[in-house]
């Protein structure tokens, strides 16, 4: 009996065993197939799956799309799409590698441990014709190459002058760049273009020359003398004094003194002198002006103005020039404005309204007087002339005489010949229409306030414009 019962219980045992070796042996010719429990590979689950499984997810997963390159030094970033180079990846021969070196019949020692690190690098195939291709098409490559600067030159332009142009790139070194696109495509996928991918060329023997004619010229192109027209000044820049130099084409030289040193067109200055001028000179020209009203007068008849000596400035400009004189210099008048610059009449000066029978003084460009006057009596032939003209005197006292009268006036201010701007005590009224019956000999005629007024305010020169 007792046998009995131990043959039993032998049996019972004997069941699960048997069971368990079942079950492991099936389980290991299972992993035969495949990569063994808890394997993981570049972050793949790989269990029971076979290599061409796992190589076709990795593939999917882990391709890349762009070959990144970058050049610091001129700031571009550009791209080339690795598709565009058959660029492909396969994992096969480090799976398998993997695979190999795995025991089936093991795997239940990967159930106690956490999962393995397998970390690996696919084999990369690409086409490096088509990647040199690309490569060299990228602009930063093209800019250094095919479209790549080479000038040095003496240069001219109206606005400028005579000046150095210089645009010449650097070269890049192509084969150097294609070795590094070519260890990317096959690491990181980023090409970084350094300075030492890059070379400037050679001055050719014309470029020389012309280096050495420009280190010669420029000193005397370099500014140095203004002219001092008044509220603008004229500075004699490279543009003006490049116009004073003669170009010799044939012998790529400029004209020279029989010492070497450049030769300043005598022809050249005075024409800068006589345009310059004519923009200045206004002495004894007609012009229009606009009044304090705003209305525009056509001043026909002028004694005033700027009337510049262009004799004495062209001698001092070619002077200069040849001595290389610097600073500011004020050009010599023959008659000179009150206001000095384009706007010779400036913002001070005495307006003479003989249709309203007015005088305004602007000072500094604010309307500081505006008072009723008498001019010249018209139907005696006295009628005061439209002009352009100045005080050119002041005299604190004085008789004024004619043929047939003799009057004190205490404020003297000529204006044109013996016209002027006068007290007038004999006058009862002014303004309006007095001056068709009680008009004066020509002169403006003013109330003793007024005049007094104005004799303390007013300084010699001050432009007088009389109108109607």
């Amino acid at each position: 009996m007792k046998r009995k019962l131990k043959g039993f219980f032998g049996a019972l045992l004997l069941i699960p065993t048997v069971s368990f070796i079942v079950f492991y042996l099936f389980v290991s010719l299972y992993y035969t197939d495949g990569f063994t429990f808890n394997t993981r590979i570049n972050g793949v689950y790989c269990t029971g799956r076979s290599v061409e499984e796992v190589n076709k997810e990795l593939i999917e997963t882990t391709t890349p799309k762009v070959l990144y390159v970058n050049c610091e030094k001129y700031g571009t970033e550009e791209e080339v799409l690795l598709s565009d180079i058959d660029y492909k990846i396969d994992y096969t021969n480090a799976l398998e590698d993997i695979f190999g070196n795995q025991n089936p019949f093991l795997w239940i020692l990967n159930a106690s441990k956490s999962s393995p690190v397998n970390n690996v690098r696919p084999d990369i195939t690409f086409d490096s014709a088509k990647l040199y291709e690309k490569v060299n098409n990228l602009q930063i490559v093209k800019d250094h190459t095919d479209n790549a600067h080479f000038e040095c030159r003496l240069a001219y332009s109206k606005d400028k002058g005579y000046f150095l142009y210089e645009n010449i790139d650097e070269l890049i070194d192509v084969e150097a760049v294609d070795a590094l696109s070519f260890t990317a495509v096959t690491d990181d996928l980023k090409v970084n273009i350094t300075d030492e991918c890059f070379t400037k060329p050679g001055y050719t023997e014309e470029m020389i020359h012309d280096r050495k004619l420009w280190a010669d010229i420029s000193g005397f192109l370099t500014p140095k003398l203004s002219y001092d027209m008044g509220d603008e000044p004229i500075l004699l820049d490279t543009a003006i004094l490049s116009s004073f130099l003669l170009y010799d084409a044939n012998n790529k030289d400029f004209i020279r003194n029989d010492d070497g040193s450049l030769f300043i067109s005598e022809t050249s200055v005075n024409k800068f002198i006589d345009e310059l001028f004519d923009k200045y000179d206004t002495y004894q020209m007609p012009r229009k002006f606009v009044t304090h009203l705003g209305e525009v007068k056509d001043i026909k008849f002028s004694i005033y103005g700027t009337l510049l000596n262009r004799k004495v400035e062209k001698e001092y400009l070619l002077n200069a020039l040849k001595t290389g004189e610097k600073g500011i210099h004020v050009p010599t008048y023959i008659h000179e404005p009150f206001s000095r610059g384009l706007n010779d009449i400036g913002d001070t000066y005495v307006e003479v309204d003989m249709t309203r029978q007015t005088l305004c003084y602007i000072k500094d460009g604010e309307e500081k007087m505006l008072v009723d006057v008498v001019t010249g009596k018209p139907s005696a032939g006295y009628s005061t002339p439209e002009m352009l003209c100045y005080v050119y005197r002041k005299i604190p006292g004085k008789y004024l005489r004619g043929e047939d009268y003799c009057s004190w006036v205490n404020f003297w201010m000529p204006i044109y010949k013996s016209i002027g701007l006068h007290d007038a005590s004999w006058q009862s009224k002014f303004g309006g229409n007095r001056y068709l019956t009680h008009g004066s000999r020509g002169c403006i005629n003013m109330r003793y306030d007024d005049a007094k007024a104005l004799y303390d305010e007013i300084e010699i020169g001050t432009p007088v414009i009389v109108y109607k």
